[in-house]
């Protein structure tokens, strides 16, 4: 009874279940970057609510710094302004507390799109209040800045 080459010869179960946590892993990470994935870790990590203006200025310095137009210019932040929860992007931010450097946003479609993503009505965005789905009061005010 030689069973020489037997041995060895399958993919044993521990390199299975390696790839399989290694491509969870992998998932897990380019989740972390997209900007779905940072609202989750902004929920996960601050369960009381929004984050602070001083976080949304040190993001926002970190996203002027580094020239990313959509973060700048339309990625909207949830922060705590004045007792109230809203929506801000950097250069909403930038009006109430200067930031270094800063970019030119010369477009809102983005934003208008990253609002309308939302899904949500009676919400604060930019110090606006968006009460629609469409039309007047809708995210569709806006575009021009």
């Amino acid at each position: 009874m030689n069973k020489r080459g037997e041995e060895g010869s399958g993919t044993s179960l521990g390199t299975i279940i390696t790839f399989i946590l290694l491509a969870l892993v992998l998932v897990f990470v380019l989740f972390s970057f997209t900007t779905s994935g940072r609202q989750f870790w902004a929920k996960l990590l601050n369960i009381g609510g929004g984050t602070t203006l001083d976080s949304a200025v040190t993001g926002c310095n970190l996203a002027a710094s580094s020239n990313s137009y959509d973060s700048f210019c339309a990625e909207l932040r949830q922060v705590e302004i004045g007792g109230k929860t809203q929506y801000v992007t950097c250069e909403y931010v930038n009006s109430i507390k200067p930031l270094e450097p800063v970019l030119s946003c010369s477009s809102h479609d983005m934003l208008v799109a990253n609002c309308k993503a939302l899904n949500k009505i009676n919400i604060i965005v930019n110090s606006r209040n968006i009460t629609a789905v469409s039309g007047a009061g809708s995210c569709d005010q806006l575009q021009n800045g």
